[in-house]
């Protein structure tokens, strides 16, 4: 497994934070393709058998990923992901302008409809044509679970065949019953042996 710590990440100084900000749809993405072409060419992952895998951010990325990389993945999987940037903006638990949130997205995504718009999954998934699964909390406030929804509706529109969609009962944004997490890991299993398997 390759984790990427791309621009954007915190942790490390501000600068290397700040390095993200209204780059989350274009440098950051460049930072995951260019550690998955690393890891090929140094002949420690196969390209045959490229998945990518996130949780909210890189949920988000995950997606984003397949829109800009659309031969570079084999399947990707994809939990409690952003990929309506005006959905988030409006819906979110943070959706109250007087917050932080709005301010953070104004910030790292930009202050405009047209910087959601470009910075969103949903308006490019005619470039979408890797296998993706979704997983996502019923009840995240966080990142409404009508993300995926409304990506699913916007593959029926397209006449396109939909994600399956994972709907975790009475989950928040961090998954934390059993049950639940165990239907989840068989589901990412099934989902992964069915698109890069095991060829040993």
């Amino acid at each position: 497994m390759l984790q990427v710590n791309f621009r954007g990440s915190d942790g490390y100084d501000s600068a290397f934070e700040k390095s993200g900000f209204r780059k989350w749809a274009t440098d950051m993405q460049n930072d995951l393709s260019d550690g998955v072409n690393w890891a090929i060419k140094q002949g420690v992952a196969d390209a045959a058998r490229i998945c990518i895998f996130g949780w909210s951010y890189v949920g988000y990325a995950a997606g984003m990923s397949l829109t800009r990389e659309p031969d570079l993945y084999r399947c990707a999987i994809a939990g409690a992901g952003v990929y309506d940037q005006e959905e988030q903006y409006q819906n979110a638990d943070f959706a109250d302008q007087t917050r932080w949130g709005r301010r953070y997205m104004d910030k790292v995504i930009g202050p405009t409809v047209e910087d959601r718009v470009a910075a969103s999954p949903i308006t490019c998934i005619d470039r979408i044509r890797t296998p993706l699964l979704l997983i996502h909390g019923e009840e995240d406030a966080r990142v409404p679970i009508e993300h995926s929804k409304k990506l699913i509706e916007s593959f029926a529109k397209a006449g396109r065949t939909p994600p399956r969609l994972i709907e975790l009962p009475n989950e928040g944004h961090s998954p934390r019953n059993a049950a639940n997490i165990e239907s989840w890991y068989r589901s990412t299993i099934e989902f992964l042996n069915q698109h890069i398997g095991n060829k040993t």
